[in-house]
């Protein structure tokens, strides 16, 4: 299912991301229903204190992660209807991994053709 961001919201993202603050979610109804689909039904807790970990871990980590990336992300994490701190710290360590390859394969090339 896809959800409609109208450009208001883009654009608060967007400040948002390039203003240096970890985003605030409601990660509480996220936890609720994991709970509720695991068998036999699991503490909403667990997934609470993974979330909080996950927020420390970016609040840590985010003027580290590339602006572009913190923007993409958080678009992504927001599509749906229950951002979670892990999928927007998953996706950013993500980013910055594939930015690394990408200038390691940028310094492997020499005049426009690979090295090999």
């Amino acid at each position: 299912m896809f959800y409609r961001i109208d450009a208001s919201v883009m654009a608060a993202l967007a400040l948002l991301a390039g203003a240096g603050g970890v985003p605030f979610f409601n990660v509480e109804p996220h936890c609720r229903a994991v709970a509720a689909m695991a068998t036999p039904v699991g503490d909403p807790q667990v997934c609470l204190r993974k979330e909080q970990k996950a927020r420390t871990e970016l609040i840590r980590q985010w003027s580290g992660f590339h602006p572009d990336d913190r923007a993409h992300c958080l678009h992504l994490a927001t599509l749906g209807p229950e951002p979670t701190y892990t999928h927007l710290l998953t996706c950013l360590e993500l980013e910055r991994e594939a930015r690394k390859l990408r200038g390691k394969d940028d310094r492997e090339t020499v005049g426009g053709a690979a090295r090999r």
